[in-house]
């Protein structure tokens, strides 16, 4: 009976682990789309600063 309980503890452990590393993915990827977009727009404008995660500034 222990065996069981264990065995069902560890699967629903290793679904929430992968439910959790598939939405830190997917927040990651959503926050690097966001950041090239905003610099590929402001990179269109004429004069347009860009200012990248370091804090640098491109002219």
């Amino acid at each position: 009976m222990s065996v069981d309980i264990r065995k069902e503890l560890q699967a629903g452990e290793a679904r929430a682990t992968k439910r959790r590393r598939q939405s830190d993915t997917r927040r990651r990827t959503s926050l690097a789309l966001r950041w090239l977009d905003a610099t590929h727009v402001a990179s269109r404008k004429k004069n347009a600063k860009v200012v990248n995660p370091a804090g640098d500034v491109n002219d």
